[in-house]
């Protein structure tokens, strides 16, 4: 039997973030550009607007600065300055967002929340509730907390992935829900795969096997997410990645 990591010697990675970039440098059609950008703000808003909460700024300015960013490197001239030879693009982004702060805070002149050409949605009520639900340390720099809001981010990428994947019937929407509760060590402390049985109508074998393949699809979706910001992802790359996704996470 190949091993899952053989397996995933050979897997075809979709473009990756690296990638997008790469195609906001070029000559594309402003729509080509739009989709790329937007990428981009799907994966970082949360851990950008995060980060800037951390800085002291409240809710709307926050979500004004995430905004007025974006806006600001939709053009090609600012990823020139990008090179994956140089750091990790959540590094470059937090970088040029730090840079973006400062000067908001020297202008004091924030653009309206989208400019007036919104690129993505801001769910700014869903982020208060994650920044409730994710307790910061007063250890932790805004730098860290940034690190793990990137990693908290992509594991809720590997959720709503294969909640898409699992089907938007109600069967199918309570199955998932039921089952996706094993993916976390907190939300399934005193929930025993007898209950969950029960409430799907299944065997506890059934479900016990159900749960072993949500999980293992689960390890497959983050590491999808992972190697989605890597330029050229590889078994070593990423397994760098999910390693510091792990140590990231287990940090208090």
């Amino acid at each position: 039997m190949k091993s899952e990591r053989a397996g995933a010697t050979n897997a075809v990675f979709p473009p990756t973030c690296w990638t997008e970039v790469l195609s906001l440098r070029s000559e594309n059609s402003i729509d080509s550009r739009n989709i790329a950008l937007a990428g981009l703000c799907k994966t970082y808003w949360f851990p950008l607007y995060s980060f800037a909460r951390h800085r002291g700024k409240s809710s709307h300015d926050a979500e004004d600065a995430v905004q007025s960013f974006f806006l600001a490197i939709g053009n090609a001239d600012y990823f020139s300055k990008a090179d994956h030879d140089k750091g990790k693009l959540r590094t470059f982004l937090l970088t040029g967002f730090t840079r973006h702060l400062k000067d908001l805070a020297v202008h004091a002149t924030a653009l309206k929340r989208g400019g007036g050409m919104p690129i993505i949605s801001l769910d700014a009520n869903q982020a208060e509730e994650w920044l409730n639900i994710d307790q910061k340390s007063e250890h932790h720099s805004p730098d860290l907390e940034f690190e793990r809001d990137w990693a908290r981010s992509t594991i809720r990428a590997a959720i709503d992935l294969l909640a898409e994947q699992a089907g938007s019937s109600e069967k199918a929407a309570l199955r998932f829900q039921v089952l996706s509760r094993f993916l976390n060590p907190e939300t399934c402390r005193d929930f025993t795969h007898r209950q969950a049985a029960e409430e799907l109508g299944i065997s506890e074998a059934a479900c016990e096997k159900a749960i072993q393949r949500l999980r293992q699809n689960f390890r497959h979706a983050v590491r999808e997410q992972v190697a989605s910001t890597l330029e050229d992802p590889n078994d070593e790359t990423i397994m760098e990645e999910m390693i510091q996704l792990q140590k990231t996470l287990a940090q208090q």
